[in-house]
């Protein structure tokens, strides 16, 4: 990769390819190694309790569609509660973390710890589209 002429002297437009190339090769490489996430993709409220819940809300919504998705009956009202539960739990751990965050920032500004104000602030309320990459361990 590195070739020096007779002088062994590196001109700038030398060391300037040899960056370009080191850039290169590292995007390729974190392009094939690290996963790529949106920013809201991993919910910190997520725990084995709601996959519990998921799973019985899918295995009951599988079991109506293979029963013809009847309108009425036991099956019925067993995939419509199953359901409400999974949506109202996923409500009900959503409004948590909010208030959890409302909290964090209500004490941070009580306590006048103005960097960790702004930095809950923008952590947790800023709408963005951006991307965030992260190396899964």
């Amino acid at each position: 990769m590195l070739t020096l002429n007779e002088a062994s002297v590196l001109s700038t437009d030398y060391i300037d390819q040899l960056y370009g190339k080191v850039i290169d090769i590292l995007q390729i490489g974190s392009d094939s190694a690290v996963p790529v996430y949106r920013k809201n993709f991993f919910k910190h409220w997520w725990d084995s309790n709601m996959d519990n819940i998921k799973k019985r809300s899918i295995a009951s919504c599988k079991l109506w569609k293979s029963a013809g998705r009847p309108r009425s009956g036991h099956i019925y009202h067993i995939y419509r509660k199953d359901k409400a539960a999974y949506k109202s739990s996923i409500r009900k751990r959503q409004r948590e973390a909010k208030e959890a965050y409302t909290n964090d920032l209500h004490e941070a500004l009580l306590s006048k710890q103005g960097k960790v104000f702004w930095k809950c602030w923008s952590s947790n309320l800023t709408q963005t589209n951006s991307q965030l990459f992260m190396l899964m361990v």
